[in-house]
């Protein structure tokens, strides 16, 4: 028994035997099946509009494309507020790249189709904050 291994001590006490070459390619090879499905799956969803438009919303609602500082109650920053936000971000940026790795097609088609809706939305919200104010009585003396 040669200990050149640190590790073949150890492996020795715990009475763990090594994966012979076949054994370790077909483990290789089980998990490329396993991630080809994972692919397959991630972007038969991408192919859906409605999951694309939910996946937006859930990214949109994580604040994935903003910046945001968090305010205490009094209304000061707040160094935990804003790692909440940061820790929502980053949730939502690797939800992202999960998708983006698996179909950046899709998922530009995604972006695209979301920046349609949240401009129209958005839009629809600042017209109805843009409407004139009624005026105002004059005052009666």
């Amino acid at each position: 028994m040669s200990f050149e291994d640190p590790f073949e001590l150890e492996n020795d006490l715990l009475g763990v035997q090594q994966q012979s070459p076949e054994e370790q390619e077909a483990v290789a090879k089980k998990a490329q099946e396993e991630r080809e499905l994972k692919r397959a799956f991630l972007v038969s969803l991408m192919s859906d509009e409605k999951f694309r438009a939910w996946l937006w919303d859930i990214l949109v609602g994580f604040g994935t494309f903003e910046r945001r500082y968090g305010a205490s109650p009094g209304g000061f920053p707040d160094d935990r507020a804003t790692e909440y936000h940061l820790g929502m971000r980053d949730a939502g940026w690797h939800l992202w790249e999960t998708f983006d790795d698996v179909s950046p097609e899709l998922t530009s088609l995604m972006r695209r189709e979301g920046r349609n809706v949240t401009d129209v939305v958005i839009g629809a919200k600042r017209a109805t904050a843009r409407k004139p104010k009624p005026p105002v009585p004059p005052l009666v003396e």
